[in-house]
């Protein structure tokens, strides 16, 4: 019993330091159409945070789509 109290126990460690932060906080981004023949990063820029390239953490693109994590700002999940 012992035993399998102390696996658990180390294998729950094992895990929580082994998730990467970024992952372990990732949230759900804000999805935009992104403008034609221009880059998702501006486009979210320019949609989000009034042109400031800067403020743009992470983008995905998918399609004509863009997955956009700002940098201050708040995700409800």
């Amino acid at each position: 019993m012992k035993f399998l109290l102390l696996f658990s126990c180390f294998f729950l460690c094992f895990l929580f330091l082994t998730i990467p932060e970024s992952q372990a906080t990732l949230r759900t981004p804000i999805t935009i159409r992104r403008y034609h023949r221009m880059n998702c990063k501006r486009s979210c820029a320019i949609k989000l945070a009034d042109g400031d390239e800067n403020q743009v953490k992470r983008i995905v693109r998918e399609g004509k789509s863009c997955h956009c994590y700002m940098k201050n700002e708040v995700y409800y999940t």
